[in-house]
């Protein structure tokens, strides 16, 4: 199952999709210059019946509503990429870091990418065994209905010392830290079946936790303790990660679909239309309803957790929120019951540029996944350069 560079497929343009419990969103991409740039982009409610608990229910209405969305982004253009990256958040999504410690026969030799590929797939068994147990505990999920899905190798260190990029190097000790990222096999191959619907070819399918890091990896906070908090319709996703490593994540199996359901309790003659304006805009309504401040007390409670269940010790210097429950009153609401001193910064997770529009966060954060997948025939050493091994088997 080790990671196999020949079977990589090589392209410059792409489709990356994701696929909400609220919405679907595409964008059209490609590759140019070693630039990744947008050509379309568009949006599609999807229906409630499609998707239930966060999970696909319906799968031809959920390939229906794909594929209506990707016309739709492709207005105007001459053409369709066959490529398609998706992002995937199943609440069963579990992960397991995992460090090993290689002695070389020679250390003398220089440090080869093939060498690097048998340490990683050496430890593969091991952690496929210790997540198997917690698949049957949580989620009664046999041995068999696991998907290895991503292995983030997330530090290098020969003979103690930390590096980005070992090969050419030459040491004893090689020491390798990954976070390996599991699905039911169930999850990912209900996303197989909506790629092949639509007669276009499957890259990968990127873990929420992996690929939100990636839109601040070029920027100086990446090597700050930081905490990604994506607030969707079904779920919420907390992800840590502290001097550009990934340490884990948690996902909470309650999203502002909550909200939704209490703002209905609360005035049951609110319209469809009046719903959603609140949703988009609580600052308007805060005062007459108690439901935001029950809904965000919640997040930010829950957030406080799962980072507790990831790290103790680590101190957060940011907190950047996205997905569609993502509002200036949550953040503004959460900086005052979790950092009442004002210590750590709280923001929108930015985007690909300035003008980028905060909902399409998520799939902006897989189209630059897609864009590192693009370069790696070109550039094999960059999978370690960006710290992160993608599985395509």
């Amino acid at each position: 199952m080790s990671f196999k560079l020949q079977s990589l497929s090589e392209y410059d343009r792409f489709v990356a999709i994701d696929i909400g419990a609220y919405r679907v969103k595409v964008l059209i991409c490609a590759v140019e210059g070693g630039s990744l740039r947008v050509y379309g982009r568009a949006s599609t409610r999807q229906s409630k019946k499609n998707v239930i608990a966060g999970e696909i229910a319906d799968l031809a209405a959920v390939s229906d509503t794909v594929r209506r969305t990707i016309l739709k982004a492709a207005e105007g253009l001459e053409s369709l990429p066959e490529e398609v990256v998706l992002s995937i958040n199943s609440s069963a999504l579990l992960y397991d870091s995992i460090g090993t410690n290689y002695i070389r026969n020679d250390a003398e030799d220089s440090i080869t990418m093939e060498e690097i590929d048998r340490m990683i797939a050496s430890t593969e068994g091991k952690s496929l065994d210790r997540v198997r147990s917690k698949a049957e505990e949580r989620f009664d999920l046999g041995p068999n209905e696991l998907r290895l899905v991503t292995t983030s190798l997330t530090s290098i260190a020969l003979d103690g010392k930390k590096v980005s990029n070992p090969v050419g190097f030459t040491a004893k000790n090689v020491k390798l830290t990954l976070v390996n990222f599991f699905v039911p096999q169930s999850t990912f191959q209900a996303l197989s079946l909506i790629v092949r619907d639509l007669s276009m070819k499957l890259v990968s399918v990127i873990p929420v936790p992996v690929a939100l890091p990636k839109l601040i990896e070029e920027r100086s906070e990446a090597f700050d303790a930081n905490a990604f908090v994506d607030v969707g319709y079904s779920r919420v996703t907390v992800t840590l990660s502290d001097r550009s490593e990934l340490l884990g994540a948690v996902v909470l199996d309650f999203g502002y679909s909550l909200l939704e359901e209490s703002l209905r309790k609360e005035d049951s003659a609110l319209s469809g239309f009046d719903i959603e304006d609140r949703l988009s805009h609580p600052e308007k309504y805060a005062l007459e309803y108690q439901s935001y401040a029950k809904f965000h007390d919640l997040v930010s409670d829950g957030v406080r957790i799962a980072l507790s269940e990831i790290a103790k010790s680590v101190r957060i210097r940011n907190f950047f929120f996205s997905g569609g429950g993502n509002t200036e009153l949550l953040r503004n609401t959460f900086s005052e019951k979790y950092d009442p001193t004002g210590s750590c910064n709280v923001a929108s997770l930015p985007g690909l540029s300035e003008d980028s529009d905060p909902s399409y966060a998520l799939c902006e954060a897989v189209a630059v996944c897609a864009k590192e997948f693009a370069s790696l025939r070109k550039d094999p050493i960059a999978r370690i350069l960006r710290y992160v091994i993608y599985r395509y088997e």
